[in-house]
């Protein structure tokens, strides 16, 4: 009949237009769904920065490693030298000791209006006993003419010396000091040892003494005395013929000890920077592996979503 069909016709129509709101909505759908896919070109981007990220960890966490052999290098070194500043510090503070030690036995320090001639002679080694012995307490006289008792050194210049013994050398071959004692010493002759002495001695001329190295002592008038007699004055040469050694060695010493002491400063001024250097590099790798894992999470979220958007668009197609 006529209004079936006018019924019919109105449900096709609106059959007609669901089908169409449907077929929008579907095709809405199928949009998003194609424009969500276009991610994959964003992931391959995220997946590059992180592929340049991981890149960076491995070039971070390799110069970590160098670094942290520069350290225990630097560790090594600088214990190494600390050790040998310490040694030489010690060797140089026991020599300090000796030369206090020395230098109160022979009053080097103090203060005194007349120095003794002693203190002014230098004396090759080996000739400390036939000085002392030769001169004895005449060592103890100063120079000064002001001093009670002194060398004036006023000798006739013009007078010539008596030949010493053949077969024997002057003392003052031996000793420098002061002229005021030039005369003196060139009349001191000097033999190996008193073996030697006896016989020579029996040649001496007046005013002419003879000394042996090993201490005997002739004089031309007939005085001996054996090489066993203790002399004060030879004693203190040998303490002032030692003292010069130790101040020669504890000069060096310290030298060494300033040495090796700005090398250990520098050593550890270099461990400290290295330390420093160390710490910025493990800030370094560990930021950089934040980075890199937050990067990979990001990665795999949107590979997921990639999968299934991909997924949801077959499904509408």
């Amino acid at each position: 009949t006529a209004f079936q069909s006018e019924q019919r016709k109105h449900f096709l129509t609106d059959r007609i237009r669901q089908q169409s709101i449907n077929l929008e909505q579907t095709q809405e759908k199928i949009k998003v769904l194609e424009n969500k896919s276009n991610n994959t070109n964003l992931s391959n981007k995220v997946e590059q920065d992180l592929e340049q990220q991981l890149n960076n960890l491995d070039k971070h966490r390799d110069k970590l490693s160098a670094t942290l052999k520069q350290l225990n290098d630097a560790l090594d070194h600088l214990t190494i030298s600390k050790r040998e500043a310490q040694i030489v510090f010690e060797n140089s503070t026991k020599l300090k000791a000796e030369e206090e030690a020395l230098t109160r036995l022979l009053g080097s320090n103090d203060p005194e209006l007349w120095p003794p001639l002693i203190d002014s002679l230098t004396v090759d080694v080996g000739y400390e006993a036939a000085l002392g012995v030769a001169l004895g307490e005449d060592l103890a006289a100063s120079t000064n003419s002001s001093a009670p008792i002194h060398w004036s050194g006023n000798t006739n210049s013009s007078s010539s010396s008596t030949p010493l013994p053949s077969g024997t050398k002057p003392l003052s071959d031996h000793v420098t000091g002061p002229s005021a004692l030039a005369k003196r010493l060139e009349q001191i002759a000097v033999v190996e040892d008193s073996k030697i002495g006896t016989i020579v001695a029996k040649e001496l001329k007046q005013g002419q003494r003879l000394v042996a190295l090993d201490g005997g002592f002739w004089r031309w008038d007939g005085f001996t005395a054996s090489s066993d007699a203790p002399v004060p004055a030879t004693i203190r040469l040998e303490h002032r013929n030692q003292l010069k050694n130790v101040r020669e060695k504890l000069s060096e010493a310290q030298r060494i000890t300033e040495d090796k002491t700005d090398f250990s400063i520098q050593a550890e001024t270099s461990f400290e920077k290295l330390k420093l250097q160390e710490a910025e590099m493990q800030t370094l790798v560990r930021n950089t592996e934040e980075i890199f894992l937050k990067s990979q999470k990001e990665l795999n979220k949107q590979q997921s979503d990639v999968s299934e958007n991909a997924l949801a668009l077959s499904a509408q197609r």
